[in-house]
């Protein structure tokens, strides 16, 4: 049985060491918008206020439908960061399994990430400041090295039951059918 309650994502790197790139300063407009989004993601329990040496940039994106996605530039961290074996999935193969089916309506796990724990002792390598302090995440935050497929090879473990109609590519769950 899968247990889910013990995830948890490790951050493996070859001769790693504290960074300290230059912080950007948020563009007035962005800064109600990302002070809003901090507070939620403390509340729901995915960051934690952080003292640690390690800090990477906040850069806020603007969506498609206009809004702010909080996204973390780990460049530095990721080029430290061991790779993940773990085998993604190949569109092609997926294109190929799916064949013929009549129905294919797809769920995007939003936020999905955010189910799988970051290892205690790596949370602090995953700081990012702001003008308010500086946070690190208790969740798995996208854009760090070996994210997509960790959480790929939790997809792949939950969907295991159900590969005669279900597949996973990577926080997208598509179910297919003929009929």
């Amino acid at each position: 049985m899968l247990d889910l309650n013990n995830l948890m994502s490790s951050l493996l790197f070859r001769d790693a060491q504290e960074k300290d790139p230059e912080i950007g300063t948020l563009r007035e407009q962005a800064q109600e918008t990302v002070r809003k989004e901090v507070e939620s993601m403390l509340q729901l329990g995915v960051i934690q206020p952080s003292r640690s040496p390690w800090r990477s940039p906040l850069v806020p994106e603007r969506k498609p439908d206009g809004s702010l996605r909080l996204c973390v530039d780990y460049q530095r961290l990721n080029a430290m960061a061991v790779f993940d074996t773990f085998p993604m999935p190949h569109v092609a193969e997926l294109v190929e399994r799916i064949g013929d089916a009549g129905y294919i309506p797809t769920l995007d796990m939003a936020k999905g990430y955010w189910q799988i724990l970051v290892a205690k002792r790596d949370r602090q390598k995953t700081a990012f400041g702001t003008p308010w302090g500086l946070y690190e995440f208790v969740r798995m935050p996208f854009g760090l090295h070996g994210a997509a497929a960790t959480f790929q090879h939790l997809m792949d473990q939950i969907l295991a039951p159900h590969t005669e109609y279900a597949v996973a590519y990577i926080d997208d769950i598509i179910i297919y059918t003929r009929t």
